[in-house]
C-alpha cells in the first residue's frame, strides 16, 4: 500500500495506504495518525480527519490538531458531520478527564451530537451518554443506540469481506466511530442485558414461557 501510494500520491491509494496501517494484527495507529499528518494535499472529504482525531484522542498525548481542524469547521458542515465533530470532542474528553460521569463538557459535546444525528444513524453517542446516567433515563437512552445499529457482522460474515472492505475509511467510520456496524461479540457486549431484558418483558407481556427456567 506504501508502493501504491508513492507511484500515485492520490487520495484513494492514500486511504488504502492508511487503512491498510490498521489492520490487525500488525496495526501501527501512531504511523496512521502521521500518514494522515504529512499527506494533507491529497485528503479529500472528512473521513480521514475524523479517523485521525479518533485515533489521537487515545494515542497522542499532546493537544489534537486533528479535532481542533475538524471544531474549526462545525460552522460550514452538514448535521451528519457536526454530529461527528462534537461525538470526538466527547471522545477526546473521555481520554483526557477522570471522572466523564460528571464532566458537564463531556455530556454537552454527546447531546449536540445526538440532537445533530436525529435523522441519521449514530449508536456511540447514545451508547455513551447512556453511562451517564441511571435508572430509566440511561435504559431509554441505551434502547435508543440499539435501535441505530444497522448491521451485525459474524465471524462467518467477516470471512467473506473483500480487501477493498477492510481498506475503506467508511467502515472504520461506521464502525468505531458511529457504531452502526458492528461485530457480534461487541453488540452482545453493549446490548446483552438490554436484549435480555427486553426478551423477559416480552415473555411477561405474551405470557410465553420463561425458556432460561
Amino acid at each position: 500500500m506504501e508502493k501504491e501510494f508513492i507511484d500515485n500520491k492520490n487520495y484513494v491509494s492514500l486511504e488504502r495506504y492508511v487503512m491498510s496501517e490498521l489492520m490487525s494484527p500488525i496495526e501501527d495507529f501512531i504511523n496512521a495518525i502521521n500518514i494522515i499528518r504529512e499527506n494533507d494535499e491529497y485528503i479529500e472529504g472528512l473521513n480521514l480527519y475524523y479517523i485521525a482525531a479518533y485515533l489521537s484522542a487515545e494515542w497522542i498525548l499532546e493537544a489534537n490538531d486533528f479535532l481542533r481542524k475538524l471544531n474549526g469547521m462545525i460552522n460550514l458542515v452538514n448535521d451528519n458531520d457536526k454530529a461527528i465533530i462534537y461525538y470526538l470532542n466527547a471522545y477526546s474528553i473521555f481520554f483526557s478527564e477522570k471522572n466523564v460521569r460528571s464532566n458537564e463538557n463531556y455530556k454537552i459535546n454527546l447531546l449536540k451530537s445526538i440532537e445533530c444525528s436525529k435523522n441519521t444513524n449514530f449508536v456511540n453517542n447514545r451508547y455513551d451518554i447512556s453511562k451517564t446516567f441511571e435508572g430509566k433515563e440511561a435504559e431509554n437512552y441505551l434502547k435508543d443506540a440499539l435501535t441505530n445499529v444497522k448491521i451485525i457482522e459474524t465471524k462467518e460474515t467477516l470471512k467473506t469481506k473483500p480487501m477493498d472492505y477492510w481498506l475503506s475509511s467508511q467502515r472504520f467510520v461506521d464502525e468505531f466511530i458511529l457504531g452502526t456496524h458492528l461485530t457480534q461479540e461487541v453488540y452482545l457486549y453493549k446490548f446483552g442485558r438490554l436484549l435480555s431484558e427486553i426478551s423477559r418483558e416480552e415473555q411477561i407481556r405474551t405470557n410465553m414461557p420463561d425458556l432460561n427456567n
